[in-house]
C-alpha cells in the first residue's frame, strides 16, 4: 500500500528518546501505523525529525512490549491482531483486573487517588475533543495507576505484558463507535473509585470487555481493513 505521511511531531529537547518511544508506541496504539505494517526506520526518523538511532531504539523497546514483531529475518512489522488474538487478551484482562481491581480498592490510599483523578480529567477532556493520541495515553495512565495500587509487584509485571496490548484491541476494533459509553463508563468508574466499590468497577469493565469480544466477533472483517498506513 502507498505511504501515508503522517502529521509532522515536535518532539522536546530533553527526555527525547523517551519521547520517540510514546509516539511510535501510540501511533501502533491508536491505527496510525496498522496491524502487518512494515516499520522503515528511516521513514519514522523523517516523520519525527530525529536520526534514526533512537527510532531503531524505540522499535527494539516496542518489540519487547509485544507491539512490534522482529523474526530476526525479515523486516520488523507492527504485530498482527486478528480475532482470536484480540479474543485471548481480552480473557486474560477481564481475569486479572479482577483480583487486581479487588486488591487495589482495599489497599488504595488518598494520596494514590490524587494523579488517578488527573489521569481520568485528562482522558475525560481528550475524548471529548476528540484528541485520541492524548486519551489513550490518559486511559492507559489511569488504569495502570489503579492496578498499582494494589501494592503487588509480581501482578503488576504481568498486567503489564498484556496492559498495551488491551489498549490496542480497544482502539482499532472498537473506539471510533462507542466515544459516548466509554465517558459514562469511566465516569462511574471514578465515583467508584473513590467510594472504594470495587464490585462496580469489575462489572462495568467486565461488561464493556464483553461487549467489545462482541464486536470484534461480529465484524465481518477487520475495521481497518481499508485504511492506509503510515510513513
Amino acid at each position: 500500500m502507498p505511504p501515508v505521511p503522517l502529521e509532522h511531531v515536535d518532539l522536546p529537547a530533553v527526555g527525547r528518546r523517551a519521547a520517540v518511544t510514546e509516539q511510535l508506541r501510540i501511533a501502533i496504539l491508536t491505527g496510525r501505523l496498522l496491524p502487518g505494517e512494515v516499520l522503515r526506520e528511516s521513514a519514522l526518523a523523517a516523520w519525527l525529525g530525529v536520526s534514526v538511532t533512537p527510532v531503531r531504539e524505540a522499535v527494539a523497546r516496542l518489540v519487547g512490549e509485544g507491539l512490534v514483531e522482529d523474526d530476526g529475518r525479515g523486516p520488523k512489522r507492527v504485530c498482527g491482531l486478528d480475532r482470536e488474538t484480540a479474543f485471548g487478551i481480552i480473557d486474560v484482562v477481564k481475569a486479572l483486573s479482577l483480583t487486581a481491581i479487588t486488591w487495589a480498592l482495599a489497599r488504595i490510599t488518598d494520596e494514590e487517588l490524587a494523579p488517578i483523578r488527573d489521569a481520568s480529567a485528562g482522558f475525560t477532556a481528550a475524548l471529548s475533543c476528540g484528541d485520541v493520541d492524548t486519551a489513550v495515553a490518559d486511559v492507559d495512565r489511569f488504569w495502570q495507576l489503579l492496578y498499582s495500587a494494589a501494592h503487588n509487584p509480581t501482578l503488576d509485571d504481568v498486567l503489564e505484558s498484556v496492559r498495551m496490548k488491551m489498549v490496542r484491541v480497544v482502539w482499532l476494533y472498537s473506539a471510533p463507535t462507542m466515544y459516548p459509553e466509554y465517558l459514562d463508563d469511566h465516569r462511574q468508574n471514578l465515583q467508584d473509585i473513590e467510594d472504594r466499590n470495587a464490585a462496580g468497577v469489575i462489572a462495568r469493565l467486565g461488561r464493556r470487555l464483553d461487549a467489545i469480544r462482541t464486536a470484534i466477533a461480529d465484524a465481518a472483517e477487520a475495521p481497518w481493513g481499508d485504511r492506509q498506513g503510515g510513513p
